[in-house]
């Protein structure tokens, strides 16, 4: 008689499974907040993470803080909000885009674009959807705006109502 892979010898799924199973029953992680740069990060990127939501059967918000550029503090003349606004909106479409992406795979996506300074962007987001952990990608880094992960995850755990986590990337996994 050859069993699944996925059962035991009486039909079960195996022990780890209903663990994980229970868990995702009584986990108080329901909203999980990820903090992104959507210029950077690919679906393959997040997929460490949304391992961890499906685990738990929540939901994940991917988070956007756009602050402008730098070089855009120079802009002059009547074209320069102008070109700030096609700049965000040129972000949004990517994380729209990389939200719907991250949903053929994981369902229970959103994602949201914030305007402000990244850290403070992030907790305010976090406390307006009630996220129940804030978990970061680590090979997070805000170049252009001098966050890198672990200066954000200092920021974060000292400051958040709900617990922080670093998450390694898929490549370093």
């Amino acid at each position: 008689m050859s069993h699944s892979a996925e059962t035991d010898e009486l039909g079960e799924p195996p022990a780890h499974d209903l663990i994980f199973q229970n868990a995702a029953a009584s986990s108080p992680i329901r909203l999980i907040l990820i903090p992104i740069d959507a210029m950077h990060v690919k679906p393959v990127d997040l997929k460490p993470i949304l391992k961890v939501a499906q685990r738990f059967d929540a939901e994940v918000t991917l988070v956007h803080c756009y602050e402008m550029p730098l070089s855009f503090h120079y802009a002059v003349g009547r074209s320069a909000p102008m070109e700030i606004t096609l700049h965000c909106n040129m972000v949004r479409t990517r994380l729209l885009k990389l939200c719907i992406d991250v949903q053929k795979f994981f369902s229970q996506c959103r994602c949201q674009l914030t305007v402000g300074s990244i850290p403070v962007e992030i907790l305010r987001a976090s406390q307006r959807l009630q996220s129940d952990l804030i978990m970061v990608p680590l090979s997070l880094i805000f170049v252009s705006h001098s966050w890198t992960a672990k200066d954000l995850l200092d920021e974060l755990v000292r400051k958040a109502h709900c617990s922080v986590l670093g998450v390694p990337s898929a490549k370093s996994e």
